[in-house]
């Protein structure tokens, strides 16, 4: 998992390297704000910056919760695990998230994006990070308040082009 990871930054690093400043982006950018983390049983959401009391709030109390150093970052992380959705806090807030489990899902524009849907139903919300996905990952930068960012979304399919894992952060 860590190996596809690793894939997955270094294609969203190369595919922001070869967009020329002025020319349009191959993948999608959009707002960071634009999505919610929803926890589908309970229909309740959290934004991107939430901090982990806001998320315990509409989760309820992680399964598990541990500090970690990331010595390429030089950071101190704490990891929350809820039902299969892993949640990275740094300086109180969502540094990140990854799931692969259908008990949540990303929101963006009203629509749920879950584990289990078809690829295709994301060509429509994001064009051309559909027209550019990869065969098994769509990329989506993100930005803040208009600006580029290194945060991303990716969203891993199966060979039956289903969603299976859904990766939302910072390199």
């Amino acid at each position: 998992m860590m190996k596809n990871l690793l894939f997955s930054l270094l294609a969203v690093v190369l595919f922001s390297c070869t967009t020329v400043q002025g020319q349009e982006s191959e993948i999608d950018m959009v707002e960071g704000s634009a999505f919610t983390l929803r926890k589908l049983s309970a229909g309740k959401s959290v934004p991107f910056s939430a901090s982990a009391r806001v998320v315990n709030r509409a989760f309820g109390a992680p399964d598990s919760s541990v500090r970690e150093y990331s010595e390429p970052d030089d950071l101190t992380y704490t990891r929350s695990t809820y039902s299969g959705l892993r949640i990275y806090f740094y300086d109180g807030s969502i540094e990140s998230f990854d799931f692969s489990t259908t008990a949540f899902g990303l929101v963006f524009q009203d629509r749920v994006i879950k584990v289990g849907d078809h690829i295709r139903t994301l060509s429509s919300l994001f064009p051309r990070s559909y027209a550019a996905r990869t065969r098994d990952q769509l990329f989506i930068n993100l930005l803040h308040k208009g600006q580029s960012t290194d945060a991303h979304v990716v969203i891993f399919f199966d060979r039956d082009d289903r969603i299976s894992y859904i990766i939302v952060g910072a390199e």
